[in-house]
Formats: C-alpha cells, structure tokens, sequence
C-alpha cells in the first residue's frame, strides 16, 4: 500500500513539474524542422531523435539525425525556447 502511494506521489510530481510545462514535443520538432529546411545547401533527410531530446524549464533540446547534401549522415541539435522559438541549431 505504501508503494501504491510513494508511486502516485511520484506520477503527481512528474506531471506537475514546470520542466513539463512548455510547448508539446510535437510542436518543437515541427518549428525545428522548418528550420532544418531553410538551411544551404539543403539537407537530403532529417529525423528526430526523441531518445536524445532534453528538456528544462526554460529550453527544449531536439536531436535530429541528419543526411547532408555529400551524404554523410550527422547529428543536429535545435534549442527551442518555451515560446517555440528556435533559438539556436547546431551540429555535433
């Protein structure tokens, strides 16, 4: 029973945190991948990396896994705000 409790207390915890309170995942990788399409020369292919997306109070780290023109298959890391603003795109 105590477990039962020390579990419930824990989900309540997690789903109130404020790390938990910025924009869905789904709308960061959508302004992120705009992103990803402006970039020169353009990229063959791009994919979210969810296992290696992080997340705090203020920002929201989405991985990409990325084919560049030449290729070479990379990693890419877009930094978005709570606003859904990206704020900064780099590679790895």
């Amino acid at each position: 029973m105590k477990l039962a409790a020390a579990v419930l207390i824990a989900c309540a915890a997690v789903i109130a945190s404020p790390a938990s309170a910025g924009i869905p995942l789904s709308k960061a990788v959508k302004a992120c991948k705009a992103e990803l399409a402006k970039l020169t020369p353009p990229l063959k292919a791009y994919y979210s990396d969810d296992d290696n997306t992080r997340l705090n109070e203020t920002y929201m780290w989405v991985a990409f896994k990325v084919r560049s023109a030449e290729d070479r298959m990379e990693k890419m890391v877009c930094k978005i705000d709570n606003d859904g603003k990206v704020v900064e795109l780099k590679t790895r």
